[in-house]
């Protein structure tokens, strides 16, 4: 991305959950702290609040009542103009995509700015030429087992040739944090049998209920629902819950 005159934006995109934030973040991570900014665009549906987001993460402190909004354009191609071995973050991309306004915008500043663009995004944004795109992908049978095992409960066997392990890993989707969340309920259901039933229960309510959304995942809203009974003692999961809902 740095290096690269013909690459000017990178996309990592993928279910939610998957860690495209943590990919991202490892890639800064490898960056001089003064040589990145990362923007959070989480809940940002407009193009106004996106660019008033991007000015704060920017170190001005604006709400957007105080400046217009060609002003705040040409304040951020201020800040990006120079210094090409520079990268800009942006968080969950998908939530502005919706404005078309905040669209055309951020297209036009990908290839005005001069310092490189990392973005993450539920959904495959197409742009123009000069962007790289990643996809990442679910866990593989053998390593969504291997990370089931190894977040089992520490005082009964694993189940390691449980004949339901498989059945319920293929319901999860292979996906890691669907993975995760399930795997941590044997401190309430001490077998998988237990808890394959649960989430059946909960898939059948899903069924029911609730129609898939452009960027949800299935596997994940059934995962965070047995958790729910935890959330009291898991913070994160409450949060995941508040984003997606």
């Amino acid at each position: 991305l740095i290096n690269s005159s013909d690459i000017f934006a990178v996309e990592v995109c993928g279910d939610p959950g998957i860690g495209k934030s943590t990919v991202c973040r490892e890639v800064l991570a490898r960056l001089d702290s003064t040589h990145y900014m990362e923007v959070s665009l989480v809940g940002q549906v407009t193009k106004i609040s996106s660019l008033v987001t991007i000015l704060q993460a920017a170190g001005f402190k604006t709400q957007g009542d105080d400046i217009d909004e060609k002003e705040m354009e040409e304040r951020i191609y201020e800040i990006t103009k120079s210094k090409s071995n520079h990268v800009i973050y942006f968080d969950n991309l998908e939530d502005s995509w919706n404005d078309p306004s905040f669209r055309k915008w951020f297209i036009d500043f990908i290839k005005m700015t001069s310092w490189k663009v990392l973005y993450s995004s539920r959904v495959h944004i197409h742009i123009a030429r000069g962007i790289k795109h990643y996809r990442l992908p679910v866990l593989s049978e053998s390593a969504a087992k291997a990370m089931f095992l190894s977040l089992w409960r520490d005082d009964i066997p694993a189940p390691v040739e449980d004949q339901n392990l498989p059945i319920l890993l293929e319901a999860l989707s292979y996906h890691p944090l669907s993975i995760v969340l399930v795997a941590r309920q044997s401190i309430h259901y001490p077998s998988v049998a237990v808890l394959l039933r649960k989430w059946k229960e909960h898939e059948a309510h899903d069924n029911l209920s609730l129609k898939d959304e452009e960027g949800s995942h299935r596997s994940l809203r059934n995962s965070i629902r047995m958790s729910l009974d935890a959330v009291r003692i898991n913070q994160e999961a409450l949060v995941i819950w508040g984003v997606m809902y």
